[in-house]
């Protein structure tokens, strides 16, 4: 279409080509305390090439990334539909403190809702 009908006045609308965004990378920061329990869920973070310390708590968001659990001995960051734990690190100069991917599991169906299903179906045949 030369111009949107209706309006002669009017030039095409241009649509601007959708960059491809980059895709994020695994989060870079190195986790030294977290301090966890019924009330209170925080965790201490440094990034790197810097010396201060960041406290995150639920929600927090850091380089991309939103903190969506703080556990006792890592920290469970998303985004893009991607999910990172960072552990907490070890004692010693080299500990384990590598992020890793989490791969999201469906929940199995227990034989409870099996059963429920069960009861469902045999409901619906008895009211016919």
């Amino acid at each position: 279409m030369k111009r949107p009908a209706f309006y002669p006045s009017r030039a095409p609308i241009e649509v601007a080509a959708q960059q491809a965004r980059p895709a994020l990378q695994p989060p870079n920061m190195e986790v030294i305390g977290i301090i966890a329990d019924s009330k209170v869920q925080l965790a201490m973070i440094k990034l790197p090439g810097t010396k201060d310390v960041t406290t995150l708590r639920l929600g927090s968001e850091v380089n991309g990334w939103t903190v969506v659990e703080v556990l006792a001995d890592r920290v469970r960051l998303g985004a893009e539909q991607r999910e990172f734990e960072v552990p907490l690190r070890s004692a010693g100069p080299k500990g384990d403190s590598q992020p890793r991917e989490v791969t999201q599991t469906p929940i199995p169906k227990t034989s409870r809702a099996a059963n429920n299903e069960h009861t469902i179906h045999k409901n619906n045949r008895d009211s016919r």
